[in-house]
């Protein structure tokens, strides 16, 4: 039987919205298996009513709070996707808007605008580049992009923001850490603040929003050891 990782992390914009993000892939073998969704759905909502304001979200264990907001934007049509322009299905509010397309997503968050999108995927000498042109497919509360290779990206929209997510089919060939490459676009560059947050930063230095929260669970929900790195004009996802 083919054992499932699930990687969950979290994108957050400095003018308040939030991106997070989950990977699932099966490991100790080449075979593809059964996907298993990340277990925030199961997390204990402490409330029975959602906590009005950003404070009282962030005073929430962090699996609690994002299982609260799937919920609240399930039962929201605002947080809905939609079609838009030229192919592009969109979601998000005021706040924080998303369109995704073939090429990627591109985000808006006040003044801030810039594009991400996973590319590859390595472990060891073995390199896979992920598709760039598959056109976004609406999923119940889902974007979903194929990116081939057995690769879905995939977003959500959530009250606090975006949530953002790849699906494997199977484990990459090779040994050692597993590195995601997530590309950043729009005149912004990732500068590593910690172990799990990196500053997104205009051409003067000037944050524009925070991509931090990384959190990588597997298929049963055990934490698992993870971290994000700056490469270059990238933001790499490693996991051990």
């Amino acid at each position: 039987m083919t054992r499932t990782r699930s990687w969950q992390f979290l994108l957050v914009g400095l003018l308040g919205p939030s991106i997070a993000t989950a990977c699932t892939a099966p490991i100790g073998s080449e075979d593809e298996g059964r996907l298993e969704p990340a277990p925030f759905d199961e997390a204990p909502l402490g409330a029975a009513e959602p906590a009005e304001g950003d404070a009282a979200l962030d005073a929430l264990p962090w699996h609690s709070r994002i299982a609260l907001e799937r919920a609240m934007a399930e039962a929201d049509e605002r947080f809905a996707p939609r079609a838009g322009d030229d192919g592009a299905i969109e979601a998000g509010t005021s706040a924080i808007r998303l369109a995704v397309t073939g090429a990627g997503a591109r985000i808006e968050a006040g003044e801030a605008s810039f594009t991400l999108r996973a590319t590859a995927l390595a472990r060891g000498e073995v390199r896979r580049e992920l598709a760039s042109s598959s056109s976004p497919s609406i999923a119940g509360s889902e974007i979903r992009s194929d990116r081939g290779t057995g690769a879905v990206e995939w977003w959500r929209a959530l009250p606090s923001g975006l949530e953002h997510g790849l699906t494997l089919a199977s484990r990459l060939p090779g040994e050692g850490e597993l590195a995601i490459a997530l590309e950043i676009g729009g005149g912004l560059s990732p500068r590593a603040i910690s172990a799990d947050a990196i500053e997104l930063v205009d051409e003067d230095g000037g944050r524009a929003a925070t991509y931090s929260h990384l959190a990588v669970l597997d298929a049963d929900g055990a934490v698992l050891r993870a971290h994000m790195e700056a490469v270059g004009g990238a933001i790499s996802l490693v996991i051990d």
